[in-house]
């Protein structure tokens, strides 16, 4: 589970390189917030785990003034929807 550079471009539509650096960097940190999240055995992921991750790099990139976000991780209720499905069980 990771976010090649093309699908991260393409997910924030930016065509040009000058910052391909910061993008892979905000990349990198989306798909480790949504790894550390789910249940670390989960062998398959599915399309949706992915568009978690997507929609956390453009929330990352292009931050919103106002949003709803979850109260647990703090990430805009869309991304947090999709990725608590695979969430491991933990007491709180």
């Amino acid at each position: 589970m990771s976010i090649s550079l093309t699908e991260a471009k393409a997910q924030l539509r930016i065509r040009h390189s000058e910052q391909d650096d910061y993008i892979t960097l905000l990349a990198s940190a989306a798909t480790a917030a949504i790894a550390r999240f789910i249940d670390p055995d989960l062998e398959t992921f599915p399309d949706d785990l992915k568009a978690a991750e997507l929609l956390l790099l453009e929330h990352l990139f292009y931050p919103a003034d106002s949003i709803d976000t979850d109260e647990v991780t703090g990430w805009p209720l869309c991304v947090a929807a999709l990725a608590w499905p695979y969430r491991l069980p933990t007491v709180v």
